[in-house]
C-alpha cells in the first residue's frame, strides 16, 4: 500500500512539474507562430491561446493578447469570434 501511495505522489508530482514547463515552451513557440502567421483566424486563436496562458496569473497582459485578437477580428470581420473574445475578457483577473 505505502509502494502505491509513493508512486502516485511521485506521478502528480511529475506531470504537474512537466505541465508548466510545457505550458513556458508553448507560449514562445506560440510567439512566433504570431509573427509569421498571416491569417487572421489563426492570429485570433494564437492570441487567444496566448492570453490563456496569461489569464489566472497575469491578468492585465492576458487582456492586451486579447484586445489585439478583438482588433484582428473586427479589422478582418471575424464577427463570430468576438463574442468568444469577449467571455475570455470578463474572465481575466
Amino acid at each position: 500500500m505505502r509502494k502505491i501511495f509513493l508512486i502516485a505522489i511521485c506521478f502528480f508530482y511529475v506531470t504537474s512539474n512537466a505541465q508548466v514547463g510545457y505550458s513556458a515552451v508553448n507560449l514562445q513557440d506560440s510567439l512566433k507562430k504570431l509573427s509569421i502567421t498571416k491569417d487572421p483566424n489563426g492570429q485570433v486563436d494564437i492570441l487567444m491561446n496566448i492570453s490563456t496562458n496569461y489569464a489566472y496569473y497575469k491578468g492585465d497582459s492576458g487582456m492586451l493578447f486579447l484586445k489585439q485578437a478583438q482588433e484582428v477580428s473586427t479589422k478582418n470581420n471575424l464577427l463570430d469570434r468576438l463574442p468568444l473574445i469577449y467571455f475570455y475578457m470578463s474572465s481575466c483577473n
